[in-house]
């Protein structure tokens, strides 16, 4: 099974390439972070894309999509949405 090619100006941030690539950049996932939690947010390092956390008492992994932590030491693990819904989000909370 191969997936077509498609150029760089018919991605967007659903692509999951496109997303990491726009993510590594810590003003854009900052910017991403404040808008969906509504909030300030101030990163402390730069995100990185396919974190990998092992258990060496297991060896068991787990990959992160887009990795972040904030000032607060606040962990986020973002990744690009499989489909995109127009549904209001207001009363699900």
């Amino acid at each position: 099974m191969t997936k077509d090619k498609r150029t760089l100006k018919d991605l967007n941030l659903m692509d999951k390439f496109l997303f990491d690539e726009a993510m590594e950049d810590k003003d854009n996932m900052k910017t991403l972070l404040d808008i969906v939690l509504g909030q300030d947010t101030h990163l402390k390092y730069p995100p990185q894309t396919e974190k990998e956390f092992r258990n060496s008492k297991e060896n068991r992994q787990i990959r992160l999509d887009v990795y972040a932590i904030d000032e607060d030491d606040v962990v986020y693990d973002t990744e690009p949405p499989k489909t995109i819904s127009f549904k209001s989000a207001k009363g699900t909370m």
